[in-house]
């Protein structure tokens, strides 16, 4: 019980704080899992935006908003991931010139980046943060330092980490030292 207490509130946490990058106006790519469901009930009422979608879930939250337009990218669906994947899906991602994307990190290592344990879902999500001029990754704190089996994106691909830790948490401290030491500054850590 008092560990489903901490996710939900790591979940809501984590929703909070990205919502403040996300503008009137913006097109937005959005995969799936607990954190987006959350942040979209997080969303201002009065949000004129365009969210693309490959989760059905995320999709039907979404539509509870008058000024939002919704479009659920179709293909084959993952009945674990409850999201849309496969070439098709991909194709379609690929037309989608978006201001913002946002997924959820299976795993994230200060060396080997955001991954993943499938390569569908690595290439998904790929496709995703290479359809957007910025990348937002949601992340659990218990997910960080995880290295899966297939890569996604290396660190400095990535414009901002969001978990529900404080960014002053040493738990991030390996990650800040990753791109200090290439010179970097991104990403930012909300």
């Amino acid at each position: 019980m008092l560990l489903t207490i901490c996710v939900k509130e790591a979940k809501i946490n984590i929703a909070k704080k990205i919502v403040p990058l996300i503008q009137d106006e913006m097109v937005i790519l959005i995969g799936g899992g607990d954190i987006a469901i959350e942040l979209v009930k997080q969303l201002p009422e009065t949000l004129v935006a365009t969210f693309f979608t490959i989760s059905p879930l995320v999709a039907v939250e979404l539509t509870k908003f008058q000024n939002l337009e919704v479009v659920l990218i179709g293909g084959l669906f993952s009945k674990d991931a409850k999201i849309t994947f496969g070439g098709h899906v991909i194709n379609q991602i690929t037309e989608i010139k978006a201001d913002l994307c946002i997924v959820e990190a299976n795993g994230l290592h200060p060396k080997n980046g955001l991954t993943d344990s499938e390569l569908a879902i690595s290439q998904l999500k790929k496709a995703m943060l290479n359809a957007a001029q910025r990348s937002a990754i949601l992340c659990y704190a218990e997910r960080l330092n995880t290295s899966l089996k297939t890569r996604v994106a290396k660190l400095n691909e990535i414009d901002y980490l969001v978990t529900e830790l404080d960014k002053s948490d040493k738990k991030l401290k390996a990650y800040q030292a990753a791109f200090l030491q290439k010179g970097q500054l991104t990403p930012v850590f909300i």
